[in-house]
Parts: structure tokens; C-alpha cells; sequence
């Protein structure tokens, strides 16, 4: 017969058996619920592979640009026309690099994802940015391929699958801190009717008269100095 203290470790372990059992089933129901999403990064990863090198590197910084609009979005008031004008080109979220910053800037990004999107920005630039054929075996694109953090594969694995790994990565951290972001609400405004305008201009007037009245003006003499 198991003593009391058995007991007590048992009934523990139930219950956390019991709690890791529900953390799964609400783990599964959410991935259920969001499986669109899921079917769409899937569809996104099988679209890199039929890519060129060049391909690959602008077709990853494109989809993680727009995810990044769709988590700066998720944070942002409900203001449709107003959000989407920041996105446009040539407006303050309007660049891969910009919405880096920005999504960084809100506290929507940990230090290190914000590190390696840069890179996955850079790495773009890097194929976008001249006309001759490039690889990811190129000494500075591998460098910053070697640099990503998220990347799990080991060191000798090739410069493109550590770019793609940390991409996928990359990208399910977007998708994470955008489902818990709550838009912020639009504060209220913060106007006087016509009673506490009226109190304002008397407090006003009562306040100029006693400043008049310590510097020995009248308020004819300030009008005659103010106005010749």
C-alpha cells in the first residue's frame, strides 16, 4: 500500500498529467481553428523551392514584409483607410526595413527575430540589388546566412537551407506575437462645452488682469502699448 507521501506524489503527477493533457487539446483546437494560415505558410515554404537562388531571397523578404504589415496591423486602431496609407510606399511603414524597426519599436518583436529579419533584408538587397548571377554560396551572403539565429540546422548545412530554415522560423514568431496583439482603442477626446469654455476664458482674463495689476499696467495701458 503506498504511504501518504506516495499519495500526494501521485495525485501531483495526475493532476499534471491532466494539465498537460488540456494544454494539448487547446494547443490542437487553435491549429484547427487557424489552419488556413498554416496551409498558406506550407504553401509559401513548397513555393521556395522551385525558386532560383535570387528567387528564393526576394520571394522570403516579400511574404515576411506583408506578415509584418498584417502584425503592425493587429496592434494598430481599428482605422482602415488611416493604417493603410502608413503601409503604402514612401510612407512611414511603407519598407521592409521600416516595418522591422517599427514592429520592434511597439515591443512586438524579441531582440533576436529583429536581428534576423534584418539579415533576411540584407540578404535580398544583396541578390535585388545587382545584375549578375548571385548564389547563396557567395562569401558575404553566406556570412549573414551563418549569422541567423533562428536557422537549427548544424554549421555544414548549405547557406540557402539555413535561409530558408530561419525564414519558416522567423515567420511562425510573426504569426505567434500577432495572434496575442490586441488592436489599441482610439482615446476619447478630450473637448469642453460651451460652460467650461466660458470658465476657461474667465480664468484666463482673471489670471491676465492680476499679472497687469503686479506689473502697475492697467489693461487701457497694455492695449495702448500693444496696439499703437
Amino acid at each position: 500500500m503506498a504511504t501518504v507521501e506516495e499519495s500526494q506524489t501521485y495525485g501531483e503527477l495526475y493532476l499534471l498529467s491532466l494539465a498537460v493533457i488540456r494544454v494539448w487539446r487547446v494547443a490542437i483546437e487553435r491549429v484547427e481553428v487557424r489552419s488556413p494560415k498554416i496551409d498558406e505558410v506550407l504553401e509559401f515554404r513548397s513555393s521556395l523551392t522551385g525558386e532560383t537562388d535570387r528567387g528564393c531571397a526576394l520571394t522570403a523578404a516579400a511574404y515576411l514584409s506583408d506578415e509584418l504589415e498584417k502584425l503592425l496591423g493587429s496592434l494598430f486602431v481599428i482605422e482602415e483607410q488611416t493604417v493603410d496609407r502608413l503601409f503604402e510606399a514612401f510612407s512611414p511603414a511603407g519598407s521592409l526595413s521600416a516595418r522591422i524597426d517599427l514592429a520592434y519599436a511597439c515591443g512586438l518583436l524579441p531582440k533576436a527575430t529583429y536581428n534576423d529579419l534584418h539579415l533576411i533584408r540584407k540578404i535580398r538587397n544583396e541578390f535585388g540589388h545587382v545584375a549578375q548571377p548571385l548564389t547563396f554560396d557567395e562569401p558575404a551572403i553566406a556570412d549573414r546566412c551563418r549569422m541567423l539565429q533562428h536557422s537549427v540546422l548544424e554549421a555544414k548545412a548549405r547557406s540557402r537551407a539555413k535561409f530558408t530554415n530561419a525564414a519558416l522560423r522567423v515567420c511562425a514568431a510573426i504569426h505567434a506575437f500577432t495572434y496575442t496583439t490586441s488592436h489599441r482603442a482610439v482615446p476619447q477626446d478630450l473637448l469642453l462645452d460651451e460652460e467650461r469654455k466660458s470658465q476657461v476664458r474667465d480664468t484666463a482674463k482673471t489670471f491676465a488682469v492680476g499679472i497687469l495689476e503686479r506689473l502697475g499696467l492697467s489693461d487701457d495701458e497694455r492695449i495702448d502699448k500693444t496696439h499703437p
